[in-house]
């Protein structure tokens, strides 16, 4: 899912906001059950849960690097968090990793 926004315009929370709807969106379509936090200093962003199994998941925007081609933005996975869901902000892909930076199939 691609937005056609001046992202870069928009401030970090809006940001971040966008990039959760992004992977919500996209765990639904795979069917999900998902669930979002209602506070921002929660440990996840997201609780999702299909064939009784729960992933918590921290949402991050991050980036391609345009020289090294390698996905970047990530920083360190918080505590009770089980994997990463990496919103791309210019091709608009998302990606699943888990603590160790590894690539996950949801």
């Amino acid at each position: 899912m691609i937005i056609n926004i001046e992202i870069e315009k928009l401030s970090t929370a809006t940001k971040g906001a966008i990039a959760e709807l992004c992977v919500a969106t996209d765990l639904m379509k795979k069917g999900y059950a998902v669930f979002r936090a209602l506070s921002p200093n929660c440990f996840c962003d997201l609780v999702v849960y299909k064939d009784g199994i729960s992933f918590y998941i921290e949402v991050r925007t991050g980036y391609e690097s345009k020289l090294t081609k390698k996905l970047g933005g990530f920083g360190i996975l918080r505590q009770g968090a089980t994997c990463f869901g990496i919103y791309e902000r210019n091709s608009g892909q998302i990606y699943y990793y888990n603590e160790k930076k590894e690539i996950v199939k949801l």
